[in-house]
């Protein structure tokens, strides 16, 4: 791995220009930053290492700038107070290539060579799920911001979870959706979801029946098809009186669309697994009105709360006006600056420290008195730390509250389609309530 060091004046400059500016500055593969923009001579103070992995190349590697820079703005704040434990951090950057194969190798070596005391992410659910097996076995404390797979819930025993995500599993959505369903008095459901979806409908299904409903249908459907009218088929001969579509948004909306195209399509309510900011939605639909009514709930990034505000004027301040900040960029910032506050709390890099300090800085505590600190109010939370007092984080991305599954009771939306105000500024999408779930510890 090579190792890049700059001065701390020019990470500040490198900061300060656009994304591109910020990655023609650092963009290697594996490099080690110690402000989140690497330095031209020794560091001013000791130093402690935190491995970062985001997606430069692969699948996801759309979500890796942001993520990137993300990282980087938590370990820059953290550095300007004084670094953790006297000591500046220095941020090792890998390209984790949304590659499950190879990651687990490069963790090895950010914990036996570069001697990391954390781990952030990585952000697949695949790749991080390898890299929790290897932070179980070698006490490391990991936070992902991304992955959404229940297997990462599991991966370590009970009372030894060393891997904590600042997302939830689709099993928090099912329960959200089951109550949703239940409000309004479905008694035959049919379940359609895509390959990835299990979770879901296992959760989902398990709810209905216990509330009274009848299962009729549980439909896997393949993502990207272009009609599922063999699908639709299936599930309109089991005669449900509502239907559940736990699908990519284009591909709900082609559901939809093939429903409508029966000859006499039965009448049911709908509710969706899908964004309320998701356009690709409405482009399948074609006709709104064939949607009107339908209910949805999906995870949501609140952009209206102090913590949101505080980090986008950071994050806009250091990489531009324009720099766009997707869900997954203010929940790989949390990640960053929940372990980077852990560590202060536990006071040392002792792994199971650390490990209980997560929990600990991410919410109120017993007593109920613990502060709320939000990503503009860093420096003050790092000085009550150091002082050995508690601290409640809420994130750029909400509470991040983490709960005893090592996922965080998360902000969701639930949405009502109003075919009528399709092509309004506002759109059909209309905002009921933003409740907070999380998933059914096992």
């Amino acid at each position: 791995m090579r190792v890049r060091r700059r001065s701390k004046a020019w990470s500040q400059l490198v900061c300060a220009f656009t994304v591109i500016g910020a990655l023609a500055g650092c963009g290697d593969d594996d490099a080690v930053t110690p402000d989140g923009g690497g330095t031209d001579g020794p560091p001013s103070r000791p130093t402690m290492k935190i491995g970062l992995f985001y997606p430069a190349t692969g699948a996801l590697a759309p979500l890796g700038e942001g993520i990137l820079n993300a990282g980087r703005l938590a370990v820059q704040q953290v550095n300007a107070e004084g670094g953790l434990l006297g000591r500046d951090v220095i941020l090792v950057e890998t390209d984790d290539e949304s590659n499950a194969a190879t990651v687990a190798e490069k963790a090895r070596n950010l914990i036996e060579t570069e001697g990391v005391v954390g781990i952030v992410n990585p952000v697949g659910s695949e790749t991080a799920l390898a890299v929790a097996m290897l932070c179980g076995e070698r006490m490391i404390p990991q936070v992902a911001c991304c992955t959404e797979d229940g297997a990462f819930t599991t991966v370590q025993p009970a009372g030894m979870r060393y891997s904590f995500r600042t997302t939830t599993t689709p099993a928090a959505t099912a329960l959200l959706v089951h109550r949703l369903a239940v409000d309004a008095a479905c008694m035959r459901v049919a379940i359609v979801y895509a390959p990835g979806g299990a979770d879901f409908n296992r959760v989902l299904a398990a709810e209905l029946t216990a509330s009274g409903a009848v299962v009729v249908a549980q439909v896997m459907a393949a993502d990207g098809l272009a009609s599922y009218a063999t699908e639709v088929t299936t599930v309109a001969a089991a005669t449900p009186d509502c239907v559940v579509t736990d699908q990519a948004p284009a591909s709900a909306g082609t559901f939809i669309k093939s429903w409508s195209e029966q000859s006499s399509p039965p009448v049911v309510k709908w509710f969706g697994v899908v964004p309320s900011s998701d356009s690709a939605f409405l482009s399948a639909l074609g006709d709104p009105a064939i949607a009107d009514g339908m209910v949805g709930a999906a995870l949501f990034l609140p952009r209206d709360t102090l913590g949101y505000r505080g980090f986008e004027t950071l994050y806009r301040a250091a990489y531009g006006a324009g720099a766009e900040i997707t869900p997954a960029t203010a929940r790989g910032y949390d990640a960053a600056m929940l372990l980077l506050l852990a560590i202060a709390r536990a006071g040392s890099t002792d792994g199971a420290g650390v490990r209980d300090a997560l929990i600990e800085v991410s919410k109120n505590g017993a007593t109920g008195t613990d502060r709320p600190y939000r990503p503009d109010g860093i420096a003050l939370a790092l000085n009550v730390l150091r002082d050995g007092t508690d601290i409640d984080y809420d994130g750029a991305s909400g509470p991040v509250d983490l709960n005893a599954c090592g996922s965080i009771v998360a902000v969701h939306e639930v949405w009502r389609f109003d075919a009528s105000l399709a092509g309004t500024p506002g759109g059909p999408f209309v905002s009921v309530s933003r409740p907070l779930f999380e998933e059914p510890c096992p």
